[in-house]
């Protein structure tokens, strides 16, 4: 038997969880859950506080995924927090009403941080040669990340030269002694060991622009894409590079979405009654593939979308918009086409 790990984050939209095996032949993946909580509800439309029954929906998901988690024997578990939770003023109080109630310890991670998680899990889930050297996009229901590997300098973006993230040892918490905390890719040397795969430095940028916050005050298709340039201060993004160049020069493969926006679109590309990971994992989508399902959500009543394959519940309000991000962000990055990958941040953190 392997090493069991879980891993959860409070996105602005969703509350995920997922439980994964360590051992030595590779990962593997027991269980996957996510519950719409939208613990960002309002925060779009200008409001500095996570309400209470934002706060009550996502501590029900915590109190569910704690009783998951119960039944495995996972020894090291990590909580983290994103967007919502980085702007609202009240969400230290929301932190440690989550430790009281649940005795998970919740990390509030920095855009940056956040987009540097996402990359590790996006490029140690990426096999084929055709998607060395990725530029990951990770639409989010509050913000957007862009992120790629430079093959100059130790591998590092933003605030990971901070102590890093803390897991809760859940073996020591179960025998009544005082929960270890143990960093994860912290400083950029430490990241480095602790990742293996990656080699390089890691650019990372993120701005707080997402699908839920759309949904609550939206923008049009010129002003979405100048909220990503202002956001990602207007960097240079590497030309795509064909062939065999790509595989030698950091950013200048394709563009590799991870998130919920970009598994669900793929899903629903696919006709898909069950989710399949592994079918998601490298599908690469046209522009005018994107365009098409999002004039295909465009042209139904929020509520006839959830007849779609592939639609999860919870996302049929939200996706338009998160395609619309997309599609900015592609003429962005001078790309036209996307790969969907199914592995993002809560995969990073276990590297």
């Amino acid at each position: 038997m392997g090493i069991y790990q879980g891993a959860m984050d409070i996105g602005t939209n969703s509350c995920r969880l997922i439980i994964v095996e360590k051992k030595e032949e590779g990962d593997f993946t027991h269980l996957r859950q996510v519950r719409i909580t939208r613990i960002g509800e309002g925060l779009g439309q200008g409001h500095l506080r996570l309400s209470r029954g934002a706060m009550d929906r996502t501590l029900a998901a915590l109190a569910e995924y704690k009783e998951i988690l119960a039944g495995y024997p996972v020894e090291k578990v990590w909580l983290m927090g994103t967007q919502a939770l980085r702007e609202a003023d009240n969400s230290q109080a929301f932190a440690a009403e989550v430790k009281e109630r649940t005795g998970f310890d919740l990390q509030i991670i920095s855009g940056e941080r956040e987009a540097y998680l996402s990359y590790l899990g996006a490029a140690t889930g990426l096999s084929d040669p055709a998607l060395a050297q990725p530029l990951v996009l990770d639409i989010g229901a509050g913000s957007t990340e862009l992120m790629w590997l430079e093959e100059d300098g130790a591998a590092k973006a933003g605030d990971t030269g901070a102590a890093g993230i803390a897991g809760t040892n859940v073996a020591a918490r179960a025998a009544g002694a005082k929960a270890e905390a143990a960093g994860v890719g912290g400083r950029g040397d430490d990241a480095d060991r602790n990742t293996g795969a990656i080699k390089g430095r890691i650019r990372a940028v993120s701005a707080p622009i997402g699908s839920l916050r759309l949904l609550e005050k939206p923008l049009d298709r010129q002003g979405i894409l100048e909220a990503l340039r202002t956001g990602w201060q207007g960097i240079a993004v590497p030309e795509r590079a064909m062939g065999g160049n790509a595989a030698a020069i950091g950013g200048t493969g394709p563009l590799v979405g991870v998130g919920g926006t970009a598994t669900t679109l793929g899903a629903i590309h696919l006709n898909m009654k069950e989710y399949d990971p592994e079918a998601l994992l490298g599908l690469e989508m046209s522009r005018s593939q994107v365009e098409a399902v999002l004039a295909l959500l465009e042209s139904l009543p929020s509520a006839e979308r959830l007849a779609l394959p592939g639609m999860m519940p919870g996302r049929e309000d939200v996706l338009p918009w998160g395609l619309r991000i997309l599609l900015a962000a592609m003429t962005y990055c001078r790309r036209d086409s996307v790969a969907i990958c199914d592995r993002d941040l809560l995969y990073g953190i276990l590297q």
